[in-house]
């Protein structure tokens, strides 16, 4: 069977070797073997399966919580995998309600470059009213976190 230490297993995922700790730390990846001799990390090709694994799910900007329960669901004795759709699903509603903050924070973004590019021509007739959606729209802004 062929290992890997903790150096070659961080090259392999992409994962710093400090991430990879913090995940066993945090009972995600929480069998990894230690040489015998050394102690060192020693981690197979089952373990990098399922580091590759988490490292999707932290690219969704999944919680530790929500990424441990959907390992642990994994490994269960319930072979529905209700519980990794149940997460799945609000993931998904997650990030749905971010792509909408994002769409207002772009949005803003937009409106800020037309203020400073009219404020640039000295064309000060829309400044105002620019300005006053420009605070409706921060309000929504803060109100969104």
């Amino acid at each position: 069977m062929q290992t890997y230490t903790i150096k070659e297993a961080s090259k392999l995922s992409w994962l710093p070797e400090s991430t990879l700790r913090y995940y066993e730390k945090m009972w995600l990846i929480s069998w990894i073997a230690r040489d015998k001799i050394s102690g060192y990390r020693v981690y197979t090709e089952d373990n990098l399966t399922l580091i590759a694994t988490i490292s999707c799910l932290n690219t969704t900007w999944m919680s530790i919580w929500d990424m441990k329960q959907y390992i642990d669901g994994i490994f269960s004795w319930d072979k529905t995998n209700t519980k990794q759709l149940d997460i799945l699903k609000q993931q998904k509603k997650i990030l749905i309600e971010e792509e909408k903050v994002l769409a207002l924070r772009k949005k803003y973004i937009d409106w800020k470059i037309k203020y400073w590019e009219l404020i640039n021509t000295n064309d000060k007739s829309w400044v105002e009213e620019l300005y006053k959606e420009l605070l409706i729209l921060a309000k929504k802004l803060k109100h969104t976190r």
